[in-house]
């Protein structure tokens, strides 16, 4: 609804029910009308967004401290692709998830849940700008803001 002209919104989503969801409500509501042609969702992994398209801004609300490492690497390395230089990429976790997880996992889980924790570290000690902490969300979150 805050969309300019010139702004494009470029969408990721797994959940082809959710996909459905949002194709119906940029056909409903007035606002989004406005700007369809500006509007692009895809049902693909972000990582395969083709393209030669750099963002200003990128936001991310994927679950990484449930995903292989690897895969943490993967997104990660995609988002450094398409962002313009200087460009913004917001992502959060649960605060304390990682701590709490590796008390109640066996040690072959407690393995992944620190090298995605490493990967994560190691992305946010070099492009962080910004950390903020959302304590009345529920589990408290912590926003990371980094540049790239």
């Amino acid at each position: 609804r805050m969309m300019e002209e010139g702004d494009l919104l470029v969408l990721c989503e797994l959940n082809p029910n959710f996909v459905a969801h949002l194709q119906n409500l940029f056909q409903a509501e007035p606002a989004y009308q406005t700007h369809q042609d500006r509007i692009h969702l895809y049902n693909i992994p972000v990582q395969e967004l083709e393209g030669e398209q750099k963002y200003d801004y990128i936001v991310s609300s994927l679950p990484f401290n449930n995903f292989p490492p690897d895969l943490v690497e993967e997104i990660l390395t995609s988002y450094r692709r398409m962002i313009k230089p200087g460009g913004l990429l917001s992502f959060f976790e649960y605060a304390y998830v990682r701590p709490m997880k590796k008390l109640i996992v066996g040690s072959r889980e407690r393995a992944r849940i620190n090298a995605v924790g490493d990967v994560i570290q190691a992305f946010v000690d070099h492009y962080s700008i910004q950390k903020t902490v959302v304590a009345l969300n529920l589990p408290p979150a912590r926003v990371n803001i980094c540049q790239l």
